[in-house]
C-alpha cells in the first residue's frame, strides 16, 4: 500500500502458498524474503488445523530472529479463516499449525498475499 495516509492503494502484490507443520515455526512470506516496502498481508488458513502466529522484528544487522517456543502464548487463527495484518517489511510473521479436536493433519497450508 502507499506510504501516505489516506492513499491505501496496492502498487505491488505477490501471492503464494506456505505449508506450516505442527513442530516448527515457518516464515509466512512469498519467496526467500519479505516483499520490499510491504504494508499489508492477507493470511488464508486452508484445511482443518488452526494457525498460531508469532512476530519477529528486524535486527540491527538486517536479519530476523526465528520464532521459538510453543504456540500456547500466541494468537491462533481458526481453520478456514482469512486474516489481514498491517505489517511492514521490517516484521516477519511466523506460523505454526495447531491441531484441534477432530484434526489429525501434520500441518496446514496457508495462502499468503503481500501488498506494497
Amino acid at each position: 500500500m502507499a506510504g501516505f495516509f489516506g492513499n491505501a492503494v496496492a502498487r505491488n502484490v505477490v501471492q503464494g502458498n506456505v505449508f506450516c507443520t505442527v513442530s516448527t515455526w515457518t516464515p509466512l512470506r512469498v519467496g526467500a524474503a519479505n516483499q520490499v516496502n510491504r504494508q499489508w498481508m492477507r493470511i488464508q488458513v486452508r484445511g482443518t488445523s488452526s494457525l498460531a502466529l508469532k512476530y519477529s522484528n528486524i535486527n540491527a544487522d538486517g536479519t530476523f530472529t526465528a520464532a521459538a517456543g510453543s504456540a500456547h502464548d500466541s494468537p491462533i487463527l481458526p481453520a478456514r479463516s482469512v486474516h489481514m495484518e498491517a505489517l511492514s517489511d521490517t516484521v516477519t510473521l511466523y506460523g505454526r499449525a495447531v491441531n484441534k479436536a477432530g484434526s489429525t493433519g501434520g500441518g496446514v497450508r496457508v495462502t499468503v498475499t503481500e501488498y506494497s
